[in-house]
């Protein structure tokens, strides 16, 4: 939490990222906060051009931002 909050493109999430570490688990409202995070990290590796899927499933932001590094042995980590 710390260093996302020196991150000035994704900083006002910290809000967000701390209201759901202080909620019940079982929360209705936490999955709609998980899903705008997701999709603000998507649009934020879009707008870096490391991802050209608009797609708020983090294991296909993954994905993509793994066709980027170029070292094949990093690559595979």
């Amino acid at each position: 939490m710390r260093g996302a909050k020196e991150l000035p493109e994704l900083s006002e999430l910290v809000p967000m990222i701390g209201e759901i570490m202080e909620t019940p688990l079982f929360d209705a409202r936490k999955e709609e906060q998980i899903e705008a995070i997701c999709i603000r990290f998507a649009d934020e590796l879009m707008a870096r051009g490391l991802s050209r899927k608009s797609d708020a499933f983090m294991e296909v932001q993954k994905a993509e931002i793994t066709k980027c590094i170029e070292d094949r042995d990093l690559r595979m980590l």
